[in-house]
């Protein structure tokens, strides 16, 4: 089956399917054009949109992988913004290091306030809001004292020894 249509009664086609009432001895005669499905312009317009998508496709998945290179007036252009402006200190321009001193160590919650627990070597402890922190887990990281603070980031708390009663 090709395809399900109606089609509209016409006395003048349906007389010439008479032609083999007397067995084969019938004509068949071409009388339109229906049962050619390449005669359709509804598959040929389909035909046509789907090319245009697929070329529309193809380009804009090549541009996306293959990105046009910056040329290098653009850059000394962005350049020349940069050192133009005395506001900017380098503090704005460059990224903050990983703190060699403070670690995340935890995290305290009393009553109905948060916070995440850091602490130095020497194993003093720090509570900081959550706000300045990204993430939980982890993959948390903050911005202490202008340096990023992690759980892996600082030196190694070592453990402090306390003596008491035996």
């Amino acid at each position: 089956r090709i395809s399900v249509e109606l089609r509209k009664y016409r006395k003048d086609i349906y007389l010439l399917y008479s032609s083999f009432k007397g067995g084969a001895d019938g004509k068949i005669v071409n009388v339109d054009k229906r049962q050619n499905m390449l005669a359709r312009k509804k598959i040929w317009m389909t035909a046509g949109v789907l090319l245009v998508a697929l070329v529309v496709g193809l380009y804009s998945i090549n541009r996306f992988f293959h990105p046009k290179p910056v040329t290098e007036s653009t850059q000394a252009g962005k350049q020349d913004t940069n050192t133009n402006n005395p506001k900017q200190s380098a503090s704005q321009t460059a990224k903050p290091a990983f703190s060699d001193a403070w670690r995340i160590v935890g995290a305290a919650r009393f009553g109905t306030t948060s916070y995440v627990v850091i602490a130095d070597e020497a194993g003093r402890l720090r509570y900081e809001s959550p706000s300045m922190f990204v993430q939980m887990g982890p993959q948390t990281i903050g911005e202490i004292d202008g340096a990023k603070v992690t759980r892996y980031s600082g030196a190694v708390v070592h453990p402090v020894h306390i003596e008491g009663k035996k």
